[in-house]
């Protein structure tokens, strides 16, 4: 379990990177959409951490979007379209089935 854990946190490191890498102009508010299967209390607190060590801090210049499926995974779509309705920055999911939801609802797509 640990391990997976561990891969979460990794590739969901490595999909916010490109959002963190670039100098960012001071008082602009970046808004994330955290799209999940199930809650998971442990990679929430590594997130907010990641983030905050790379100077986005919740409250300040970051406001995180937290969809939660509880399990249900034909709630995801109704939770992406949410989600995409709210004009974030950038979703982030941390399961197969979050990341097609999100696909399927948007056609936007930066890199």
């Amino acid at each position: 379990m640990r391990r997976i854990g561990l891969a979460v946190v990794l590739v969901v490191g490595l999909t916010v990177a490109p959002l963190c890498a670039t100098a960012q102009p001071k008082g602009e508010v970046y808004r994330i959409g955290v799209l999940t299967l199930v809650s998971a209390p442990e990679f929430e607190e590594v997130f907010r951490q990641s983030l905050k060590d790379r100077g986005y801090v919740e409250g300040q210049n970051l406001v995180l979007e937290w969809r939660r499926a509880e399990g249900k995974t034909e709630r995801l779509a109704d939770l992406a379209a949410d989600l995409v309705g709210r004009r974030i920055d950038v979703i982030v999911t941390a399961s197969d089935a979050a990341a097609f939801a999100a696909k399927a609802a948007t056609t936007t797509f930066r890199l």
